[in-house]
């Protein structure tokens, strides 16, 4: 009697075990076919697009941004005037902005997916080919961010911290001796 019992417990647990076999095969092939990764793009370019969108409003810029994904890639597509641009045909000015601009909002839709708050952001050499708007924009942007972010702008301009932070950091070369000296703007 006991072993009687004992095979049908075996069965039902081999049933079990087909069953959750057979659902990891159709899962396999689901995720093998990019509909996942195709459906999470689609719903990340829409959160995008619409941080992207939101940050522009704040702009003097021209131009917009649309977020598609083309084969399990997101594609950006700017619109100029009018006109749609592709990212060689900017001048390093409009470059420079449209980068910003997915950058940033790059940064808040990855909050938003996550739940965390990313509070370090450092900016290269942005000054150089900004105009006065992208500037303006900058300017703007980091003054938000400063409630919860450190904010380091890497830049050859001496005017920075007029512009932008607390303090300056200057680190000079001479004679093959580096110093650094920070000052309160």
């Amino acid at each position: 009697v006991m072993y009687k019992e004992e095979l049908i417990e075996i069965d039902k647990s081999l049933d079990y075990i087909n069953d959750i076999l057979a659902y990891l095969k159709q899962a396999l092939v689901v995720i093998k076919s990019g509909a996942i990764v195709e459906e999470y793009l689609t719903k990340y370019s829409i959160l995008l697009e619409g941080n992207i969108k939101e940050l522009l409003k704040s702009s003097s810029f021209s131009f917009s941004v649309n977020v598609e994904v083309k084969k399990g890639k997101l594609s950006y597509k700017i619109v100029d005037g009018g006109k749609t641009k592709t990212f060689t045909q900017l001048s390093s000015g409009e470059r420079t902005r449209v980068s910003l601009t997915i950058l940033l909002a790059t940064l808040k839709t990855i909050e938003q997916l996550t739940g965390t708050s990313i509070n370090f952001l450092v900016l290269d050499e942005l000054l150089g080919v900004l105009d006065e708007d992208g500037v303006s924009f900058l300017k703007g942007v980091i003054n938000g961010m400063r409630k919860n972010k450190a904010v380091f702008i890497i830049s050859h301009h001496d005017e920075i911290e007029k512009v932008f932070g607390d303090y300056a950091i200057y680190v000079t070369k001479k004679n093959k001796i580096t110093t650094v000296e920070v000052t309160d703007v």
